[in-house]
């Protein structure tokens, strides 16, 4: 069995190597695609002609000029066509002079250059000084954090960079909303619309709310997305009385993150940047501003509840976890506590770190002992050999089967073992 063990661990290490390798040769490439951008202006020479090579805008405000003849050398080269090297050279460039701590991390190995491109690529429409704030805040992030949560995050902060930018292309692509019918030679048709989010939120609802009355009747035949489609005819068929069949919003939990300081400051303001949560596809609605959370809340049955300090010790005698108790344990946690995990903290179980024991010590279940997790990182800390200590509450310390280190806390994740891991951001 230990001699199976090390095998494991020797694959496991020369795959992690290799992930390394692959970092830091992506993040080569990039150096090397600017560092070409820079030299390859002096290739060609400067002619006063109709059709000459001009220097071009890499993209965002702030970032160098290049010869706009470089993508029909470079596409060959990279062995992509013409719109593929155009990405790549704008990306690089606007990581390189728009964002260099991300750069710096990307460089170093500690983050994939994909994520880096991203980032440069959803802050393209900020201006100079509004990008460098983005890139100040979602460093640490990058460097602990699973890209999708990452990208929540950055959407958060390309929005709090330059709220009347967001508020124009909030309006803007309010502008293009639109739905069209294309019908089928099958007896159906194809539905496609464009909508403002709060009246989607309102719709799947809606639908949701009625598609469950649908199935729950024992005799229906279709499938679940089948009654999600007859849901949607019933709201588009006429009553007895005349009126279309809509029914109320469905009772659901909207939990509102809205930062006290801006909203003090300004109340009144709606560049006032928040993020709303809860079920129905509300998590994937990502930053709003605050007529838009407006929005959300319009029709809805609202409930304050007592605020709850994440910093305080709950404690329970029993197995059973109370309500206040788990209420703050999720929004302590946020998401399931295992490494790099993205469920988020509602959808999982809540775990004793060390297990109840019947007739133990009193106060097993507390704050500091209880941990969101997911059902499958709960088995294998169960069943599987993963092994975890909360050193103190929200701090989690996990040892993998082949004895890699994790900890995990509310900034993200921090692979213990990672040889880039001076250089990740400090997290004091």
């Amino acid at each position: 069995m230990q001699a199976t063990q090390r095998s494991a661990r020797l694959v496991a290490d020369e795959l992690r190597a290799a992930v390394v390798a692959e970092r830091r040769a992506e993040a080569a490439k990039l150096a090397l695609v600017c560092e070409l951008a820079d030299c390859y202006r002096s290739v060609l020479p400067a002619l006063d002609l109709p059709g000459a090579p001009q220097l071009v805008s890499a993209g965002g405000d702030g970032t160098c000029e290049i010869d706009e003849f470089l993508v029909q050398e470079i596409h060959p080269l990279l062995g992509v066509g013409p719109a593929a090297a155009w990405s790549l050279l704008r990306q690089a460039t606007n990581l390189r002079d728009r964002h260099p701590k991300v750069w710096a991390l990307v460089q170093a190995g500690v983050v994939p250059a994909w994520q880096g491109r991203q980032v440069a690529e959803l802050c393209l429409a900020l201006p100079c000084e509004a990008a460098g704030y983005v890139d100040e805040q979602i460093a640490l992030s990058l460097a602990h954090l699973p890209w999708p949560r990452v990208r929540r995050r950055l959407m958060g902060l390309i929005v709090a960079a330059d709220t009347e930018l967001a508020a124009e292309q909030a309006a803007r692509a309010r502008r293009g909303r639109f739905v069209r019918v294309k019908h089928n030679d099958d007896g159906t048709s194809w539905l496609l619309a464009l909508l403002t989010t709060a009246e989607a939120v309102r719709l799947e609802e809606t639908i949701t709310w009625i598609a469950r009355s649908i199935c729950d009747d024992p005799d229906y035949p279709g499938s679940p997305d089948e009654a999600r489609a007859d849901a949607l005819g019933v709201l588009v068929t006429p009553s007895k009385a005349g009126q279309s069949a809509v029914v109320g919003s469905a009772p659901a939990t909207l939990v509102v993150h809205l930062d006290h300081t801006a909203v003090t400051q300004s109340p009144d303001s709606l560049g006032v940047v928040g993020r709303v949560e809860g079920p129905g596809g509300l998590d994937d609605i990502g930053p709003v501003l605050l007529n838009q959370v407006c929005e959300l809340l319009a029709h809805r049955r609202v409930r304050v509840l007592p605020v709850i300090d994440l910093a305080d010790q709950i404690s329970a005698d029993g197995y059973e976890i109370p309500d206040r108790l788990r209420t703050q344990v999720q929004l302590r946690d946020a998401y399931s506590v295992f490494p790099y995990d993205t469920t988020r903290a509602r959808a999982c179980d809540l775990d004793h770190t060390n297990p109840w024991r019947p007739g133990g010590p009193p106060d097993q279940t507390r704050t500091s002992n209880l941990a969101a997790l997911g059902r499958r990182p709960h088995r294998a800390k169960t069943f599987g050999a993963w092994q975890l200590k909360q050193p103190r509450s929200g701090v989690f310390d996990w040892t993998s089967p082949l004895g890699y280190r994790y900890r995990v806390d509310h900034q993200g994740t921090t692979w213990l073992d990672d040889p880039n891991r001076l250089n990740t951001p400090s997290r004091e």
